[in-house]
């Protein structure tokens, strides 16, 4: 099991208790405030309280997980800074994790921060920026007045359209502040002193002063007082890993305009152990089980591009007779494969034994799966 990082809600057979409960406690060391909007559109899930308020028709939507806030030129979110003291992040290391979808770039667009010019009350943000830079900015001052600019450079222009995942970090011992969009190479600067205590407010996808609106969508904000290791950010690249369980049962129309009838998805309560969605070759997957008029049940898979509102026609990987199947989907983003295994029983007889097969998940919506079964 690696430390800190462990993709333990894409583990695919049920971890002992305290497995499950060490796991997640190292993802939550330092963890400050984090909105999933799985909940809603202004819970913190953590339960520290950093409750958002919304501004005029902020809305959730189709997030590039799940449910994500969405955003249209005069939306936004904001904590009043008398209630967002623990945001202030001072000179210690510290995370911020977000998800960023920009529906334009024509104009400067703020995604998230706590950073006020009036009275000087500059502690961090980040924004998009069309020109000269065409680039995700993060902006941090340690005493309120003076500003340092990462300008993410090497992450390359963002895509209208397209989910961008963004880990921004800063180490005091190393006085840089660094910045990683996508998995790509690293983006840094020389800083030091951290982010200024403030009195500003929190805000999401508008400045303190309500200006500079995002048009976009925004999911699975995170803050966290420490830094993540490598291998955390490659589980949040890979989608793999998240500090609560984004998954819930809904239907979108969207994903029934391809799933229909009978259909069993994800349910964490009922199956705790199953997760059948992951994001790999730049496609989101979803595997789920099809009751085909009771007499045979079927194990299918889809797969929708980066916008995740196009979704590929259904496939099926395996058909079980009329009894009781059980099946199982885990995804390695470290090997690149999808591993799946399957049984048929008749109560507690298993009537094939457990098979296994696995594949490599094509940025077609294809798989290459192997001999198996």
């Amino acid at each position: 099991m690696k430390r800190l990082g462990i993709p333990f809600r894409q583990l695919g057979v049920p971890l002992g208790l305290s497995a499950v409960a060490a796991a997640r406690s190292i993802f939550l060391t330092g963890l400050v405030a984090y909105w999933s909007f799985n909940n809603g559109l202004t819970t913190d899930d953590t339960g520290n309280g950093n409750t958002l308020s919304a501004v005029n028709n902020a809305a959730r939507g189709i997030g590039s997980i799940h449910e994500g806030a969405d955003f249209k030129t005069d939306d936004a979110l904001t904590i009043a800074g008398g209630s967002a003291g623990n945001l202030n992040l001072g000179n210690v290391g510290f995370t911020i994790c977000c998800r960023v979808r920009l529906d334009g770039n024509g104009a400067a667009q703020a995604i998230l921060g706590k950073y006020n010019t009036t009275g000087n009350q500059r502690g961090y943000r980040l924004l998009y920026s069309p020109t000269p830079t065409d680039r995700f900015l993060i902006q941090i001052s340690a005493n309120g007045t003076a500003v340092t600019t990462l300008t993410m450079t090497n992450a390359g222009a963002p895509v209208v359209g397209r989910n961008h995942a963004i880990v921004i970090w800063y180490d005091p011992d190393a006085n840089t502040l660094y910045a990683q969009m996508d998995g790509g190479t690293l983006d840094s600067v020389a800083h030091s002193g951290g982010a200024f205590i403030n009195t500003s407010s929190f805000n999401i996808a508008q400045y303190a002063d309500g200006t500079t609106k995002l048009s976009g969508m925004i999911d699975e904000i995170g803050v966290w007082k420490r830094i993540w290791s490598a291998g955390e950010r490659a589980n949040y690249f890979a989608g793999t890993t998240y500090p609560f369980t984004p998954l819930v049962s809904r239907s979108d129309t969207v994903i029934s305009s391809v799933i229909s009838g009978s259909v069993e998805l994800a349910y964490p309560s009922r199956v705790p152990h199953q997760r059948q969605t992951f994001y790999a070759a730049g496609r989101y997957w979803v595997f789920f089980g099809f009751y085909n008029d009771n007499t045979s049940y079927e194990l299918r898979f889809t797969s929708s591009a980066d916008d995740a509102k196009t979704w590929r026609g259904v496939e099926t990987l395996t058909t079980f007779p009329a009894c009781d199947a059980a099946w199982n989907v885990i995804y390695d983003p470290t090997t690149g494969l999808v591993h799946v295994t399957k049984n048929t029983q008749t109560g507690a007889i298993f009537l094939d034994g457990m098979q296994y097969r696995r594949g490599t998940p094509n940025a077609d919506g294809t798989i290459s799966w192997d001999a198996g079964w």
